[in-house]
């Protein structure tokens, strides 16, 4: 947990608090065996309410925060694409809870 809220904070320059464990998909890659890990974060120090501005962009040339239903409007690779559908149908529990649908 501690290497999510490091690397959230390094590409996006926001301090986050793990909330929970979404869900964990697995491949294979060529000769390796990649496993990602979904977390539920928020903003450290801040209170439920409207998202931040979005961080100053290095690597992206674009960045804006989607409702989870938003995701399906947008080309991913498939692996990605599985965990944006896990989220968006609640199969992975604690959605309704912290991230609105719409």
């Amino acid at each position: 947990e501690r290497a999510v809220v490091r690397e959230y904070r390094e590409e996006t320059g926001f301090a986050v608090r793990v909330l929970g464990k979404y869900g964990v998909l697995k491949f294979t890659y060529t000769n390796h065996h990649i496993t990602l890990h979904f977390y539920a974060l928020a903003f450290a120090g801040k209170k439920p309410g409207p998202a931040p501005d979005a961080p100053a962009l290095t690597a992206a040339s674009e960045c804006r925060w989607v409702p989870v239903a938003g995701l399906a409007g947008f080309a991913m690779p498939s692996l990605y694409r599985q965990a944006a559908d896990a989220l968006a149908s609640g199969q992975w529990g604690m959605l309704g809870l912290l991230l609105p649908k719409d």
